[in-house]
């Protein structure tokens, strides 16, 4: 509010930190919301309320433990039906393992041997 046109730059320990680590943190950002709102989406079908779907998927991405709703600490995931729970169990293994290396390892350059 005081210099709205001022334009600083990113400190990390007192030096600048560059713009390749900049645009890999938005990246990760990104595709991790995007992960969580198409997963969402998907949930949504199997019958559950907003809430249920997105904690429950958050959780799952998270490996955070219990979510909100249905899935509330005193409840459990046993409702869902097998290919939401093998969604979720996609998802803990995608976020125990992080989302950049799961996709590593669909990129055809990685399996190149002539490198």
């Amino acid at each position: 509010r005081l210099h709205p046109k001022a334009v600083s730059t990113v400190r990390l320990g007192g030096k600048p930190v560059g713009e390749d680590s900049l645009s890999g943190v938005t990246e990760f950002i990104l595709l991790y919301l995007a992960v969580a709102v198409l997963s969402t989406f998907i949930v949504t079908f199997d019958g559950v309320d907003l809430v249920t779907a997105f904690t429950s998927v958050i959780s799952c991405l998270s490996n955070i433990g219990p979510g909100l709703e249905m899935v509330g600490p005193t409840m459990n995931y046993a409702f869902f039906s097998a290919p939401v729970k093998v969604l979720m169990s996609i998802l803990m293994i995608a976020g125990r393992l992080e989302l950049f290396t799961i996709i590593l390892m669909f990129t055809p350059s990685f399996w190149d041997q002539d490198r």
